[in-house]
């Protein structure tokens, strides 16, 4: 028989009522995590052991039988945990922090903007440049005997232009997604660092991934080769641009291409291996480490 009074079936109701309340007041956006919660008390309500207030009716509570008594008082009491647990504060409540979740100021939309945009042109101009010195061109000697051999690229002159497209493709993915979120209402000041740091985030993994290109690590048409008149210099840069426009899908691919290269080898220690049965000791079973 279940022996709960519903005195405490009372108070786990009214606890839950609280916790609501809390939680919308703090938090308006968790409405809905509320209302998922809640789910499961629609079928109390319409067996009248609950209200449309959620307010407990303990004279139906009584009628219940024994079983649906157990299943309502497991029911309340998860939600009471759910709820209980939703009600601690995730987020910084400090309004001074930088995680702080508030939506972007004016100012700050407005700089944001206007860095881009700078960003954007300055780079374009830096580009444009120095493309001359970033492929291969006539000699710079004339008159000499014999015909001249075509000047090539230094490689601090391949490595500055990957640093600019990979820069240029971090600007582009500021811009785009700047719009984006301006655009729907939705910029949060705590996305202001992500932006800050995501062309220099762009420009490094372009760096690297030349490297891996240069060394063979990636496959690829225009990569594994060392001498550096032997590459395909646009193909280089294009990609470059394309790894800061897009990091997050470059740091994956590194990630998978990393997996398989150090992918975890499960050795055997040789004084723990089985013995054959010829070897006149006991066989034991091997051990995996």
């Amino acid at each position: 028989m279940f022996t709960t009074e519903g005195a405490r079936i009372r108070v786990l109701c009214n606890e839950i009522d609280r916790l609501q309340k809390l939680i919308a007041q703090a938090d308006k956006r968790r409405t809905a995590e509320i209302q998922r919660i809640n789910e499961p008390l629609k079928e109390w309500v319409q067996l009248g052991v609950l209200d449309a207030a959620a307010a407990f009716d303990e004279a139906k509570w009584k009628a219940l039988t024994d079983e649906k008594k157990k299943e309502f008082f497991k029911a309340v009491t998860l939600i009471r945990e759910q709820l209980a647990y939703l009600a601690i504060p995730d987020e910084p409540t400090n309004p001074k922090s930088d995680m702080f979740h508030i939506h972007a100021s004016n100012f700050c939309v407005r700089i944001l903007t206007f860095l881009a945009i700078a960003g954007i042109v300055v780079v374009l101009w830096r580009i444009y440049a120095h493309w001359p010195q970033a492929f291969p061109g006539p000699a710079a000697e004339q008159g000499t005997v014999g015909d001249p051999k075509p000047r090539q690229p230094t490689e601090q002159d391949v490595l500055l232009m990957i640093f600019l497209m990979g820069f240029l493709g971090g600007l582009t993915h500021w811009a785009g997604s700047l719009a984006i979120f301006v655009g729907n209402r939705k910029l949060m000041r705590s996305w202001v660092v992500y932006y800050l740091l995501m062309p220099v985030e762009g420009s490094a993994l372009a760096l690297v991934i030349y490297f891996l290109l240069r060394a063979g690590v990636l496959s690829t048409n225009s990569g594994g080769s060392d001498a550096l008149g032997e590459l395909d210099l646009i193909k280089i840069y294009g990609f470059a641009g394309l790894t800061g426009l897009f990091a997050k899908q470059a740091l994956e691919m590194l990630r998978d291409v990393f997996g398989a290269i150090f992918k975890r080898v499960q050795a055997k220690d040789p004084a723990e291996k089985e013995k054959s049965p010829g070897s006149g000791g006991s066989a034991e079973p091997s051990k995996t480490t």
